[in-house]
């Protein structure tokens, strides 16, 4: 089932438009995202995108895809 949780998840987080501000590039951006506060920061076809995790009612921490690699995602535990 928490697969199923974080399929919807990611699947959201793609779908969400990224902020059209000047600067924002993928330049220093991990592989697996990361946590500013409670907004998530992460590449989507070299287009950078900001997903304030507060809006799902979660917050930014550690997850891991398929319970091997640690990503930075909208968790509901503890922010990172």
């Amino acid at each position: 089932m928490r697969w199923f949780q974080a399929t919807i998840l990611a699947v959201l987080l793609l779908c969400v438009v990224p902020r059209a501000e000047a600067g924002i590039t993928c330049d220093g951006i991990p592989l697996g995202g990361k946590c500013d506060g409670n907004v998530l920061t992460y590449c989507a076809f070299d287009l950078a995108v900001e997903v304030n995790c507060s809006i799902f009612g979660k917050t930014c921490g550690v997850d891991t895809l398929f319970g091997l690699i640690p990503v930075k995602a909208c968790i509901d535990g503890p922010s990172a």
